[in-house]
């Protein structure tokens, strides 16, 4: 009987045993992924070298989507709209983790007006990373450790300055309007990866409707 009672103790002693170094080895794996995990940090100030005024003179132009992009090119264009202006505005997206960020991309969710009513006539759309050639703007990309991408939210030209223009990555027309009227806007973006949680961002204007460079953004 004590033989018995002792081999039954001597069991639930290997059980419980077993189960301690199960869970300590899975709390060990837990701890070091997220120790290694890729953290992502969104930055934004209103000033260089987030918020750029760029010359669009002597670029190649492309259209679409109602809006006219301009791309580097080597030949002199005679272009009517050759004093072009344009005010860019970039968010960074840093990251601060221990292991790089895969397949990093970011859409731009919806658009609101200051009390948080969201405009009806707009669907989420891929946003541009500021390294990507054109011609790869839908591709996701790879931030490694301790290093940062910018992305473009919009921009302002100063031969239309009647309106506030979200620069996107959409080659078909959805019947979205990109093209908003000029006025206070909060944007809704999230970042996303492979590797990582998805990273909300809000991005407020406000625009004193004077010159097509005289907004203000900061994030709330």
């Amino acid at each position: 009987m004590a033989l018995s009672i002792s081999t039954e103790w001597l069991t639930a002693i290997g059980t419980v045993a077993s189960a301690v170094v199960a869970l300590s080895i899975a709390s060990s794996r837990s701890v070091k992924e997220w120790f290694e995990r890729p953290k992502i940090r969104v930055e934004f100030e209103n000033r260089e070298p987030f918020c750029r005024h760029v010359s669009r003179a002597g670029r190649k132009s492309v259209e679409f989507n109602e809006f006219k992009y301009w791309l580097d090119s080597q030949t002199p264009q005679t272009d009517p709209n050759s004093n072009r202006l344009v005010y860019a505005v970039r968010l960074r997206i840093r990251n601060v983790g221990h292991t790089a960020a895969q397949e990093c991309e970011a859409r731009l969710l919806a658009i609101a007006d200051p009390s948080g009513k969201e405009r009806t006539n707009f669907d989420p759309i891929h946003m541009h990373w500021v390294g990507m050639r054109f011609s790869d703007r839908t591709k996701t990309l790879t931030i490694h450790r301790g290093a940062y991408e910018y992305l473009d939210v919009l921009f302002t030209d100063n031969l239309r300055p009647e309106h506030i223009f979200v620069y996107s990555t959409e080659d078909w027309d959805r019947g979205i309007n990109l093209a908003l009227e000029r006025g206070d806007y909060v944007f809704k973006i999230g970042v996303y990866g492979a590797n990582f949680k998805a990273t909300p961002v809000r991005l407020s204007l406000s625009d004193a409707k004077r010159a097509h460079d005289d907004i203000e953004l900061k994030m709330v």
